[in-house]
């Protein structure tokens, strides 16, 4: 009951009685999966990586064939540098989902970690650097087109240049409610 309260709290936005909700039910319960999962994800919503990581390790510990648990440990433990712990989490979820949704996320993930190991992702303001060169950038004349023989364009982030960048956070909710009223494709990466 108090695992669905909490859900419904977040479904109104009130991510903050949400976390008060499922931290009293794990007072009631330390071993209730479905409130340390529900709590990692409430903590994902408020910027907590640390707390989230808990969470997560919490739940795989308590359901080790959770795969979207592990999906969910492995996608903190990218974004806090912990690259070792990631690979192993997400083989766990590409294991326990073998041949879903999961599964085929994880896979991807582990491609992208591969392939980025070395690249270190830095919590700073990159705006005074970024705002010079988009200043710079010429305006487009030409009207974007789409291959006649495709049923679905390409992802315009990585095979063309017409794309609007947006990170967490960056903008306000006026602009952000622009901006998706605005553009045809939007991708909201890693927060699946």
């Amino acid at each position: 009951a108090d695992v669905l309260l909490a859900r419904l709290l977040l479904q109104v936005g009130d991510h903050s009685m949400a976390k008060d909700v499922l931290e009293e039910a794990l007072v009631k319960d330390p071993d209730d999966f479905d409130a340390w999962f529900t709590l990692g994800l409430v903590n994902h919503l408020s910027h907590d990586s640390e707390d989230m990581l808990h969470c997560m390790a919490t739940a795989v510990e308590l359901r080790p064939q959770h795969a979207e648990a592990w999906m969910f440990k492995a996608m903190v433990e990218r974004q806090l540098g912990k690259a070792d712990e990631a690979f192993l989490s997400f083989g766990q979820a590409y294991l326990f989902d073998f041949g879903g949704p999961c599964a085929e996320e994880a896979l991807t993930s582990l491609s992208s970690l591969s392939k980025n190991i070395n690249c270190k992702v830095l919590p700073e303001d990159s705006w005074a650097e970024a705002a010079a060169r988009i200043v710079a950038e010429r305006p487009r004349r030409e009207q974007i087109t789409l291959r006649s023989d495709v049923l679905v364009p390409e992802r315009s982030l990585l095979h063309g240049r017409d794309y609007i960048r947006v990170w967490d956070g960056a903008l306000s909710d006026e602009l952000l409610t622009h901006l998706r009223e605005s553009v045809d494709d939007l991708c909201a990466w890693g927060s699946r």
